[in-house]
């Protein structure tokens, strides 16, 4: 029974979820750590889903007893939307680890969020070495691939008007 619950949460990730290795670096927040000494983005690793119904979202925390389910608040009359998320690197490589076997769509992702966590260097290190940044930039632009994130346009041909058609 474990198992059919392993392939649903798999199957939830593979077609709503998100795996992802977050780069923090706006212009503010790189101000705040050069105070400190720290002169490179910030990155950490997350998987998300979010969906309009939370009772998908409240299996995965109930088999995992990994990450957390909240709601977020609806904007401009929508219905609300329900996230489950992680961020812990331990929880990342357990629920990885899990779910991995039965992922289709989000395997590469998995693999190469496990292996960014795998070589993870203590986030309390501000000095890091030019390898490790090499390392950390080259995982994001990989997984921003993979997302669908870089990409060129489908089309230049313009969307069209806004409104009703007059035919």
């Amino acid at each position: 029974m474990e198992d059919v619950k392993l392939a649903y949460i798999a199957g939830i990730i593979d077609g709503e979820g998100s795996i992802m290795i977050m780069r923090q670096a706006s212009k503010s927040f790189m101000e705040q750590r050069a105070k400190r000494g720290c002169y490179h983005p910030h990155y950490a690793p997350c998987i998300r889903v979010g969906m309009q119904t939370r009772e998908a979202l409240d299996v995965i925390l109930e088999t995992t007893g990994i990450g957390k389910v909240y709601e977020e608040k609806p904007y401009h009359h929508r219905k609300p939307i329900y996230r489950w998320m992680t961020r812990k690197k331990e929880d990342i490589v357990k629920f990885l680890t899990l779910i991995k076997p039965y992922l289709r769509v989000k395997k590469k992702q998995a693999e190469i969020v496990l292996k960014f966590v795998e070589e993870w260097v203590n986030s309390t290190n501000i000095r890091i070495s030019p390898e490790v940044q090499v390392m950390r930039e080259n995982a994001w632009m990989e997984m921003r691939k993979l997302n669908g994130v870089i990409t060129s346009p489908a089309t230049t041909e313009p969307r069209g008007r806004r409104g009703r058609d007059k035919s």
